[in-house]
């Protein structure tokens, strides 16, 4: 790795920790702000995930990662049989047009976000977290480093692709801001030349 790559991995490290740090410090202000001179309640579980998602270190994946991180997509239920993910990791981190972000808690992988750009839009697949820390925000701190990577190259819109039985990514997403486009995907498979 070239010591230009290095410097902006390790940029990209300290903006998503500051970023993330800033977060914490608003929203645990808006959590025990007083109202109409008294202090309303602190909601200490939106406190609890703000600090597990501070804790969480962002980085972007290596190819000494992929055996974690294929295991992690495994355990959240985003790994498809029909998908090679080796394949879809090395194409990801080939070039300077997508990678795949990792979230580590303690030094395991426990959250990973594929994305992607393409000069005008980004696109995220295999976001996921380990099922032993959702509903503590990592998803969302993930993905919002991800969008974060895009906003860095110029790109202003993100679209993701969830099926349709998959109520509670819909939810997840639209917590976010995201919504339905109403678009229909089509696909064809055709092989590299």
């Amino acid at each position: 790795m070239s010591k230009t790559s290095q410097s902006r991995k390790d940029f990209h490290i300290f903006t998503y920790r500051l970023l993330t740090l800033l977060l914490f410090l608003f929203s645990i202000a808006s959590c025990c702000i007083k109202k109409d001179n008294h202090k309303t309640s602190c909601d200490y579980f939106s406190i609890f995930k703000l600090l597990c998602a501070v804790h969480m270190i962002y980085r972007e994946m290596c190819l000494s990662d992929q055996d974690a991180v294929i295991a992690l997509w495994k355990a959240a239920g985003v790994f498809r049989e029909w998908n090679d993910p080796v394949r879809d990791i090395e194409k990801a981190l080939e070039g300077e047009h997508s990678t795949i972000l990792i979230g580590e808690l303690d030094g395991i992988v426990v959250a990973s976000i594929m994305c992607g750009e393409d000069g005008h839009r980004g696109w995220f697949y295999y976001v996921s977290t380990h099922p032993n820390h959702q509903g503590k925000g990592l998803g969302k701190a993930i993905t919002a480093a991800a969008e974060d990577w895009l906003r860095a190259r110029g790109i202003w819109k993100v679209q993701l692709l969830v099926r349709g039985d998959n109520a509670q990514a819909v939810s997840f997403y639209e917590g976010q801001g995201y919504n339905d486009t109403h678009a229909i995907c089509l696909q064809k498979v055709i092989e590299p030349l």
